[in-house]
């Protein structure tokens, strides 16, 4: 998109005009966010996630913190892929032929009321249809990760608050006050008591939408305490019965919805607030054996 001319106060000379085109230009690719990927036959947008390293969940002093939000530094070995936005209930009825959700009013709607093994269903079926390798093998209501797989899958919990906090380190991604979500997400105080058509608020500085709010979102990890040291592409504990979710949902009060806010659910239940956005690897994962409590 062409840039255009700006005279404040009269005429704008050669070399203020070039500058003040390449710092436009450089706005523009900052608020961009990574590059958007193929989403395939259902229409999704992917969003590549740089590799890098974050501080994840928060500090002792944040409101509203929970005690199993303890900080500790993750780093990721390479990029990923995520949706930006949370999956359809349209994208979830073109693939899996069924509509589960309770909302009525829109195709583009987050799908809900599905179980977290409902959600590694769709992404393997998702995953044969085009071509790639399934990230799953289901045992019950468990299931096996083939990090190798390029096939798609649920975010793990670190990539979920990384591509969530889009860079940021505050309550949520553009600010500590709760008055931010108004514009941001769908909660308690805006929603009405549903879910509401996804990409309809502001995306954060990476381009995703609805990570504060609208439904909370399945992530691959049993749900546990984090450990305190370091880690590179942590993949949640090996022990447990229920999984991770994230981001907080139409019914929830502003502090459930902050970046590093957490819950869980059994992986075999389902209910209206719970849906989820998948995530593919770029390639052959570093992802080590699933830590240890």
């Amino acid at each position: 998109m062409p840039v255009r001319s700006l005279a404040i106060g009269g005429a704008v000379d050669a070399e203020r005009h070039s500058m003040l085109t390449a710092s436009i230009a450089l706005l523009c690719a900052l608020l961009a966010g990574p590059p958007a990927e193929d989403g395939g036959e259902i229409g999704l947008e992917m969003l590549r996630v740089p590799a890098g390293s974050f501080m994840i969940g928060s500090p002792p002093l944040e409101r509203g913190r929970g005690e199993d939000e303890t900080q500790r530094r993750v780093t990721f070995s390479s990029d990923f892929l995520i949706a930006a936005h949370e999956l359809t209930q349209a994208q979830w009825k073109a693939v899996m032929g069924t509509e589960p959700g309770s909302f009525r009013g829109g195709a583009d709607l987050p799908v809900e009321n599905v179980s977290w093994l409902d959600a590694l269903h769709f992404c393997n079926e998702l995953s044969a249809r085009a071509g790639l390798d399934r990230a799953y093998t289901i045992i019950g209501t468990s299931a096996r990760w083939n990090r190798n797989a390029n096939g798609y899958r649920l975010p793990t919990e670190a990539e979920w608050e990384y591509a969530c906090r889009g860079g940021t380190t505050t309550h949520f991604w553009p600010g500590d006050r709760d008055g931010v979500l108004r514009r941001i997400g769908w909660y308690s105080d805006n929603s009405a008591n549903r879910t509401h058509a996804v990409g309809r608020k502001v995306a954060n500085p990476w381009g995703l939408y609805d990570v504060h709010g609208n439904v909370w979102e399945w992530c691959w990890d049993l749900y546990g305490d984090y450990p305190s040291d370091p880690a590179v592409d942590p993949a949640g504990p090996s022990d447990g019965s229920a999984r991770t979710i994230r981001g907080g949902g139409w019914n929830t009060v502003a502090r459930q919805c902050r970046s590093a806010s957490r819950h869980h659910y059994d992986p075999d239940n389902y209910c209206n607030i719970i849906g989820f956005r998948v995530a593919r690897s770029t390639s052959g994962s570093s992802v080590p054996a699933a830590e240890k409590k």
